[in-house]
C-alpha cells in the first residue's frame, strides 16, 4: 500500500520522469498482488498522460523525445498496444515528411525551383503539424533565399566582364552578400576565394614590374572583410607607404604635407616583420626614407627663413640648403631651392640698389 501511495504522490507533479519512475514501482506487480487492480488503474492513467506528452513532442517536431516518452510505458499497461501502434504511425509520418523535405533540399542544391515548389503542396498534405505547417513554411521561406542567393552569384560572376582589380574587388563584394545559410553561399565562397586569389596575384605581377603603388590598388580592391595573406598583407602596407612618400616628392616647394607623408610611410613600413619577402627592400628604403625626412625637415626650415623675404634669412635658408650634400637623397630639390632663393636674393639687391640710386644727392651747381 505504501508502495502504490508514494508511487501516486510522485506522479501528481506531471513530468515525465517522474510518470516513468511511478511506472517502474507498480509495473511489474503480478496479478495476484492485492493491489494489481488500483495500480492497473494507476498505470493506464499515467500511460495516457505519457502518450499526451509524446504526441506534443511529435507535434513540435521531436520524433526522438516522443519515441523515447512512449518506452516508458511498461507491457502490462492497458495502453501499451496503442502506444506503440501510435509510435509506429508517428515514425511512419516523420519518415514521409523527411522523405519529402529530401527531395526539396536537392532541388534546391541544384536551383530547380519547380520540383522544389512542388514540395510545398506534399507537405500540406502531412497529417503530423510540424510538418505541415513548420517545414512547409521553412521551406517556402527558403526557395526565396535561395533564389536571391542564386540571383547574387549570377550578378556577382556578371561583374567579372573583365579581370581587372576593380571588377574583381566588385565581384567579391557582391558575393559575400549571399546569405552563408544557403546553398549558394558554398559555390560563392569558392569565387570569392579564386577572385581574390587572382586579384592578388595581379598585384604580384605589377610588384615585380616595379609598380608598387599599382600594386598596393590591386591589393586595396579586396574588401577588408577578408584576411589577407601575409603576402599579400605586406605588399598592401608597402606600396601604400610608397604612395605616401612618392606624395612627399610631388613638389619641389617645402611643405608641412611632405613631413606628414614621409612619417606616415616610415610608420607603415615598420610593420613588415623579419621573415616577410619584403623584409630586406623594406630595411633599404626605411633608411632611404629617413634621410629624406632629415632633409625635407632642413627644408622646411630653410623654408620658413626665406619666407621672411630678407636678405639675412634668404642668406640663411640658401646656407641651409647647401649643407644637403650631393650623397643626400633630396640633393636635387635643395639644389632648385637654392637657386630659387638666390634668385629672389638678386632681385632684392636690384632693388635696393636702385632705390638707393634715386635717393643720390642733388648736385651742388644746382643749389646754387
Amino acid at each position: 500500500m505504501e508502495r502504490l501511495y508514494c508511487a501516486q504522490q510522485a506522479a501528481q507533479s506531471g513530468e515525465v520522469a517522474q510518470l516513468a519512475q511511478s511506472l517502474q514501482e507498480i509495473g511489474a506487480w503480478p496479478a495476484e498482488h492485492p493491489l494489481y487492480n488500483e495500480a492497473q488503474k494507476a498505470i493506464e492513467t499515467w500511460s495516457n498522460v505519457l502518450i499526451g506528452d509524446a504526441r506534443r513532442a511529435f507535434n513540435q517536431g521531436d520524433i526522438q523525445r516522443a519515441s523515447e516518452i512512449i518506452s516508458h510505458i511498461p507491457t502490462n499497461s492497458p495502453r501499451y498496444k496503442e502506444a506503440q501502434t501510435t509510435i509506429a504511425d508517428w515514425r511512419k509520418q516523420w519518415q514521409q515528411g523527411q522523405q519529402v523535405y529530401t527531395v526539396a533540399q536537392t532541388a534546391l542544391r541544384n536551383q530547380k525551383w519547380d520540383e522544389a515548389s512542388a514540395q510545398l503542396s506534399a507537405l500540406a498534405e502531412l497529417d503530423n503539424p510540424f510538418w505541415r505547417e513548420n517545414r512547409l513554411r521553412d521551406l517556402s521561406e527558403q526557395i526565396v533565399l535561395e533564389r536571391k542567393a542564386w540571383q547574387q552569384v549570377t550578378e556577382a560572376r556578371g561583374a567579372v566582364k573583365a579581370e581587372t582589380p576593380r571588377n574583381l574587388g566588385t565581384a567579391i563584394t557582391l558575393a559575400l552578400e549571399v546569405d552563408r545559410d544557403s546553398y549558394a553561399w558554398g559555390r560563392a565562397k569558392a569565387d570569392v576565394d579564386r577572385w581574390t586569389n587572382r586579384i592578388i596575384s595581379i598585384g604580384w605581377q605589377q610588384w615585380k614590374a616595379g609598380n608598387r603603388i599599382a600594386a598596393a590598388d590591386s591589393i586595396e580592391q579586396i574588401p577588408k572583410s577578408i584576411a589577407l595573406n601575409p603576402t599579400a598583407r605586406d605588399m598592401l602596407v608597402f606600396g601604400q607607404a610608397q604612395a605616401r612618400v612618392s606624395a612627399a616628392q610631388s613638389d619641389w616647394k617645402p611643405a608641412l604635407s611632405q613631413v606628414v607623408n614621409l612619417l606616415e610611410g616610415i610608420t607603415a613600413l615598420h610593420q613588415i616583420q623579419p621573415g616577410s619577402a619584403f623584409y630586406g627592400q623594406s630595411r633599404q628604403d626605411l633608411l632611404n626614407w629617413k634621410r629624406q625626412l632629415e632633409d625635407v625637415t632642413r627644408l622646411q626650415y630653410a623654408s620658413l627663413a626665406a619666407s621672411l623675404g630678407q636678405k639675412s634669412s634668404l642668406q640663411t635658408a640658401i646656407a641651409q640648403a647647401s649643407q644637403i650634400s650631393p650623397t643626400r637623397p633630396r640633393r636635387q630639390q635643395a639644389q632648385t631651392l637654392t637657386a630659387h632663393w638666390q634668385t629672389r636674393l638678386s632681385a632684392l639687391k636690384i632693388v635696393r640698389l636702385s632705390c638707393g640710386r634715386r635717393r643720390s644727392p642733388i648736385p651742388i651747381r644746382f643749389l646754387l
